[in-house]
């Protein structure tokens, strides 16, 4: 099969969202957009780093030719890997993103238990200006404290 009979074939042969997108492809296709330009907006309306990856693939066979099932099996398997190694990533910084809310909560939570069990001392605290500028100072700091946190476990 040529490169747009197979994408028709696979768009009938997918699962929803996929097969939507593939029968978006093989429309432009067949109403006259060049392959080439077709895989490209396809990419670019996918936006994934992935989709990226397959149209430059598709595009580079469409070009040179080649062997395309071999190639497109391996970079599936690239995918696939790519895939399974986020979600590792994810579960090992699981416990440190808890420890972060958790840690962002911590002093928020205290403030409001002192407010349940000692609220006079903590409405004296309130009425002055210095112990309201400590308090709302306290609370900025612990919100970009937690921010930093969920920053620094961010993983690509």
């Amino acid at each position: 099969m040529s490169l747009p009979q197979s994408l028709a074939y696979a768009a009938g042969e997918s699962q929803p969202p996929l097969a939507d997108e593939l029968a978006a492809l093989v429309d432009e296709v067949d109403v006259g957009v060049p392959l080439g330009d077709a895989i490209g907006a396809w990419a670019d309306r996918v936006g994934t780093d992935d989709a990226r990856l397959i149209a430059a693939t598709m595009e580079l066979h469409r070009r040179v030719g080649g062997d395309l099932p071999a190639v497109l099996d391996q970079v599936a398997a690239s995918v696939r890997e790519r895939v399974a190694v986020a979600r590792e990533v994810r579960a090992l910084t699981a416990q440190a993103r808890l420890s972060g809310g958790i840690l962002g909560a911590l002093p928020v939570g205290f403030f409001a238990f002192l407010w349940l069990t000692s609220r006079s001392e903590m409405q004296a605290a309130l009425a002055t200006p210095a112990g309201l500028g400590v308090v709302i100072l306290g609370l900025l700091l612990d919100g970009l404290a937690f921010l930093w946190i969920r920053r620094l476990l961010e993983v690509a």
